[in-house]
């Protein structure tokens, strides 16, 4: 479990994130310092740089979206599984707000009728492939 102190939130709460033992291992593995990911660049610039890789990918305009449109997308995919869980990974009090917020409206039938399960049994977990950078990351 990784724990991210209030500071950081606009809600000023804690959050713990549960990571496989494959992500943990990872982690700990990085050298800390300062800053483990030294940004020298702007938010803007990475605003700009993620614009272009999405249109050299050849997705349209009206299809690119930016990181706000991955945490929803996750949220939602997670409330589809277990609604606490996906309220806790968005940092939500309230499933009401994670629920109307974040949860795209065609799957929000589908999580109101399956509010709970066992959700870490049900996400699927990245698989190990033999690649060198994952043998270096992972061995």
């Amino acid at each position: 479990m990784v724990e991210v102190p209030g500071d950081f939130y606009k809600g000023g709460r804690p959050h713990q994130f549960y990571l496989s033992p494959h992500a943990m291992a990872a982690i700990e593995s990085i050298p800390t310092t300062d800053l483990i990911f030294p940004w020298t660049h702007t938010m803007a610039h990475l605003g700009r740089v993620r614009k272009k890789l999405l249109t050299a990918a050849g997705i349209p305009a009206e299809r690119q979206f930016g990181f706000h449109g991955i945490r929803k997308a996750s949220v939602s995919e997670v409330a589809m599984l277990d609604l606490d869980a996906a309220r806790g990974q968005a940092g939500h009090a309230s499933a009401a707000t994670t629920t109307g917020s974040y949860v795209r409206p065609s799957a929000r039938g589908r999580v109101l009728a399956s509010k709970h399960g066992p959700t870490m049994r049900k996400i699927p977990q990245p698989r190990r492939s033999e690649s060198p950078l994952q043998r270096r990351l992972f061995d």
